[in-house]
This record gives structure tokens, C-alpha cells and sequence, in this order.
């Protein structure tokens, strides 16, 4: 399996996965719901302008209409399985928010909670984009003073101002009187890791996919939406999630004051760093645990050895805390054969299935200990179907 080095010490900032004509999908090979391929097409037609993974075409519903960059590869990987599609996506973000915010501004800045397969082109050189005021699910009004999917070298700089001219706006509405809502109602700073959810083909494709991000990635807080038309991944972790209010007073001055902004923006670019690790630990994992890049290997070089492996089940055991060791048979020649003995000794269990020559099958009819040895033999390169009980010789020695 191929390993991924840490975006840090890379140098990059967004995972990177192999090509995909070297990545062949492992496939449950479970029933489809009936919804899921239009669903899969559809969405993928709307990134891609087809079915095929390609470039993006910038043209999804969500406001800013595509894809955030840092994602892009998980996204493109996950889309390439075909028991799989993405539904929206999210690389994680650090924003503020403010309840009492004016609808009157003349610029939009999307919620990439909300948003599906959103983006963010902000950069480090970039001022974030201004918002107008959103409506919160009917209840009021209000708007992101600031959101960026970057770690901003200045990101406390950048807080600082937008919350100053949060406050100034506030000021400005209460003089003109053109806001009767209550003012002084914390701003919320928030910085959220990376999101998405996923649609699957069946429950066991669902399944499969949350068990490797909650067991290999620590993913813990994400799971399963399942209605009779859809099963849905939600990947997500509040791991690294912060969420703070800030005050800021009618003369415009803030509390928790200056110092503390600054150290809670360092402490969110630290965070913003944890989501370019976390987006890279999922690539790795899904690449290698839902595709077979085995394909992919490389012609052998001279001096170097190439191996098979085939594995087929064995008669079992049925004990524990056994020793065991294997014996290779020699040949005629004294070379080394194919042929091989497996001894057990001892052990605690209800014991094998023992084939005696008189054709009948037993087995112990409770667990117990075991003060025996077993052997289970292989020659020309077929297994016995079951093993033996060797019977142990004693030897009475008299003096002479």
C-alpha cells in the first residue's frame, strides 16, 4: 500500500491520489436503491458536465458554484467509486457570525454548512468577501461578517476589523433607527473541520464507508441518514471545533480585548492545519481501503523477487492459547518441499472436528483444556480437510 507523508512535510496544501485508470473500485456488489444511480449521475454531470471525473466545470448549486479546492481530491476519489457519489462538501472554515447583521448589503458570502459542493476562493493574499444578511431558517435576520476556507497569516488583523466594523454598522443602525432588534447580542466566531456527506448505493456500502472514517480516521461524531430513497454518509468530527462569542460595545470596543483575538486566531489557523491532515488521512484510507491499486505495480527489476499470495480457509482450531509450530517436509532428494505440518499442542476450547478412520465425526462436547497435540498436514499442495490427534508415546525406564 502506498503511503502519504503529512501536507507539512510535503510542502503541499491539498492530498494528492493516484491516477485513475490504476485505481479499480472493490465492489460489494450489493442491490442499488432505486434512486441512487439517477441520483449519482445527476451529480455528477453537475461538477463534472458528465459522468466521468474530469474537470470541474464550476456550476453546482451552491451559491459560490463549485467545489472547494482543498477537498477537490477526496472528492474526485470518492466519485470515482461507483457505489458512491458526493452530496456536498465542506474543507472546514473559521467564520463569524452576526445576528444582528443588516440585510442591506450589496455582496452574498455563502454558508458551507448549508451549501452543496461549495467552495471558497480565498486565498492568503485575498480579503474575505463581504456578506448581506441571511435569513436563519425563518426566525431572523443576520449575516457572516467573515469566512475563509485559508490560514490567513493575518487572520487576527482580519477578525479584529470585521468585528470593529460589525460594531460600526450596529452604531449606524441605531442612530438612523432603522433596526428596533437588540444589539447587543454576541457576535459567534466558529471554526468548523471539514464536512461532507455522501450518498450510497446500499445500507452495506453506507456501513462500509463509516466504519473506516469512525475506526482508521477518528471520525467519531459521523454516521448514517437512511429513509427508504437514500442512505446518506455523514462525514464530520467536532474534533477541532471551536465556537466563541464575542462582544462588541456600543463605542465599538471588544471584549475578550485585542490580545486574546489574536491568540484565538492562532489558534484556529493551528486547526485549519489539523483539517489539510485529516482531508489527506481520509484520501489515504479510502484509496487504500475501497479501491485495489494492486494493478499498478511496478515491472520487477533485476535482483528483485516477486512474490504470489493465495489464501484459503483451514479447518479450525477451535482452541486458544495454543502453541503451534510448522514443520517443512523434506524431500527424497533432501531439498525442501512443498509439504508442510502443522503441529498444536495443547490449548483451551471445545477442540477440532476430529475425522477418525472409522468415519465418523466428533467433537468435544464442552471447552476444556486440552493435554493433546494436533496436527493438520499439506501435501502436494492440497490441505487435509481436517486435523488429527497425535497419540502421545510414554516410555517406562527401569534401573539397572
Amino acid at each position: 500500500r502506498r503511503s502519504v507523508a503529512p501536507a507539512s512535510k510535503r510542502g503541499v496544501d491539498t492530498p494528492t491520489i493516484m491516477k485513475a485508470n490504476s485505481l479499480n473500485p472493490i465492489l460489494l456488489n450489493e442491490p442499488l436503491l432505486p434512486s441512487f444511480a439517477s441520483l449519482r449521475e445527476r451529480n455528477l454531470r453537475t461538477l463534472y458536465g458528465d459522468t466521468k471525473i474530469s474537470e470541474y466545470i464550476n456550476n453546482d448549486k451552491s451559491p459560490k458554484g463549485s467545489v472547494d479546492e482543498k477537498i477537490r481530491p477526496l472528492v474526485n476519489l470518492i466519485n470515482l467509486h461507483p457505489e458512491f457519489v458526493t452530496l456536498s462538501s465542506c474543507s472546514g472554515r473559521v467564520a463569524m457570525f452576526d445576528p444582528a447583521g443588516s440585510c442591506c448589503d450589496d455582496h452574498q458570502l455563502e454558508d458551507s454548512n448549508k451549501a452543496e459542493n461549495e467552495s471558497d476562493d480565498t486565498t492568503p493574499t485575498q480579503q474575505p468577501k463581504e456578506v448581506k444578511g441571511t435569513e436563519i431558517s425563518g426566525k431572523g435576520r443576520g449575516k457572516w461578517i467573515f469566512v475563509t476556507h485559508d490560514i490567513l497569516p493575518d487572520l487576527g488583523e482580519q477578525i479584529i476589523e470585521s468585528l470593529k466594523q460589525a460594531g460600526t454598522q450596529r452604531l449606524s443602525l441605531q442612530t438612523t433607527m432603522m433596526d428596533t432588534n437588540d444589539n447587543n447580542s454576541p457576535i459567534t466566531f466558529k471554526h468548523e473541520p471539514p464536512l461532507l456527506h455522501i450518498a450510497a448505493s446500499s445500507l452495506a456500502a453506507g456501513k462500509k464507508l463509516l466504519h473506516l472514517v469512525k475506526s482508521t480516521c477518528a471520525m467519531r461524531e459521523s454516521g448514517l441518514v437512511v429513509t427508504d430513497q437514500r442512505v446518506t454518509v455523514e462525514i464530520r468530527t467536532t474534533g477541532t471545533l471551536l465556537c466563541v462569542p464575542l462582544m462588541v460595545q456600543s463605542d465599538t470596543s471588544l471584549q475578550p480585548n485585542e490580545d486574546y483575538l489574536m491568540t484565538l486566531a492562532d489558534m484556529a489557523n493551528k486547526r485549519m492545519e489539523q483539517n489539510g491532515v485529516l482531508l489527506e488521512k481520509l484520501v489515504h484510507t479510502i484509496q487504500n481501503e475501497l479501491f485495489d491499486t494492486s494493478s499498478n505495480n511496478h515491472s520487477v527489476e533485476e535482483g528483485e523477487a516477486e512474490f504470489h499470495v493465495s489464501f484459503e480457509s483451514l479447518p479450525s482450531l477451535n482452541l486458544w492459547k495454543c502453541a503451534s509450530v510448522a514443520i517443512p517436509s523434506k524431500s527424497q532428494g533432501g531439498e525442501t518441499s512443498d509439504d508442510v505440518e502443522i503441529l498444536a499442542f495443547g490449548g483451551q476450547g471445545v477442540g477440532p472436528i476430529i475425522d477418525e478412520c472409522s468415519n465418523t465425526t466428533t467433537k468435544a462436547p464442552s471447552c476444556r483444556r486440552w493435554d493433546a497435540i494436533f496436527r493438520l498436514s499439506r501435501e502436494n499442495g492440497a490441505w487435509a480437510k481436517s486435523w488429527k490427534r497425535l497419540s502421545i508415546a510414554t516410555e517406562e525406564h527401569s534401573e539397572t
